[in-house]
């Protein structure tokens, strides 16, 4: 009879397959990564479109806010989008303010 004899497969054959096989995850891993991005920039996308409410005021005391737009004319900016641009810092100042003021704050 004839006798079966398992033969290993050629070293070139299992190399070939070793590297279809990381090319395989690779592109998987990839084609993950692309789709994980997309849809967190969609999501990003979206928060950005959505508007802003805060809740009204609530307390026994009026607060007033004003806006400082401060820059540096002697320092340039070492972190900014271009050379040669001065350090900008803008603030958001809270302090308390008289109840007439707030009166007035509410009907605008």
């Amino acid at each position: 009879m004839h006798e079966m004899v398992a033969t290993q497969p050629p070293k070139k054959a299992l190399l070939q397959r070793a590297v279809r096989r990381f090319l395989q995850g690779l592109l998987f891993a990839g084609a993950i990564a692309v789709t994980l991005i997309v849809v967190m920039l969609l999501a990003m996308w979206r928060e950005h479109r959505s508007p802003i409410a805060l809740p009204a005021p609530t307390g026994h005391f009026a607060a007033g806010r004003t806006t400082f737009d401060w820059t540096n004319l002697q320092a340039a900016g070492e972190w900014g989008p271009g050379p040669n641009l001065q350090r900008q810092l803008i603030v958001w100042v809270w302090y308390p303010a008289s109840h007439s003021n707030a009166d007035i704050c509410r009907r605008l």
